[in-house]
């Protein structure tokens, strides 16, 4: 619990913060819906004391602890195993779609020479070099010999961490759903506004986290096809225009 007394100190030291503050809001969320399901199926309760000690050792020596705790495990994980079966049913769904879509694209002569035509015309950046077979074929030697395998493990490896954390944060925003919507029940002065403003803007968040992980997702694939339409024209093995 020590880490989230200092996420303002690792902030101003430039150490990532992110992680602790979407785990400490999960945590939250969580005992939010926790306290909300048991006051609507049990009581109001009230906290006790700090120091009235014999209360809080009753609490957790006779069961009444279990009671709560038991609601906080079902609300903290059946939300995550539901969140996650969601976001990767239907981001699975769209990356093979997408996926199978590039490996079944060709493309044509027309299409291989206006992609270098665009590339050495581009009027918005000059390019140094112009384009041609073999420049492109030492570029792709250079690249080859500056990147080891270990430098594509590492990105590999990377780029899983990213997916993994863009998933960790849709997963906190379909709670974040659930738990504003519990507020605007039982907060009085929260509004129609306000709720609506929050449910728009995780909308969007939700969103741009969706297409940032379909985006990772096909990215091996947009590599690996890019690679293969390259030596392909560098091999002049280009179909016709059809």
């Amino acid at each position: 619990m020590n880490e989230y007394f200092f996420v303002v100190g690792d902030y101003l030291k430039g150490k990532p913060v992110y992680p602790v503050i979407r785990r400490f809001l999960n945590l939250l969320f969580s005992i939010s819906l926790t306290s909300f399901l048991f006051e609507k199926f049990y009581f109001k309760y009230t906290l006790y004391d700090i120091t009235d000690y014999k209360s809080i050792f009753d609490f957790f020596i006779n069961g009444s602890f279990f009671v709560p705790f038991s609601i906080f495990i079902i609300i903290h994980y059946f939300l995550d195993w539901i969140s996650d079966g969601f976001f990767l049913l239907f981001s699975m769904r769209k990356s093979s779609e997408i996926v199978t879509e590039i490996y079944n694209y060709e493309l044509n002569k027309y299409d291989y020479r206006s992609f270098v035509d665009k590339i050495n015309n581009n009027p918005v950046i000059k390019m140094p070099i112009h384009f041609n077979k073999p420049v492109i074929n030492k570029l792709l030697k250079h690249l080859s010999d500056e990147l080891t395998i270990e430098q594509w493990e590492a990105a590999e490896i990377l780029l899983e961490q990213q997916k993994s954390s863009t998933k960790e944060s849709f997963k906190l925003t379909i709670k974040a759903f659930l738990t504003f919507t519990v507020y605007f029940t039982i907060v009085p002065y929260f509004g129609w506004f306000l709720y609506s403003l929050v449910i728009i803007v995780l909308f969007l968040i939700s969103f741009g986290l969706y297409f940032a992980y379909l985006l990772m997702d096909i990215l091996p694939a947009i590599i690996t096809r890019f690679q293969h339409h390259v030596s392909i024209y560098l091999s002049d093995k280009i179909q016709e225009e059809q």
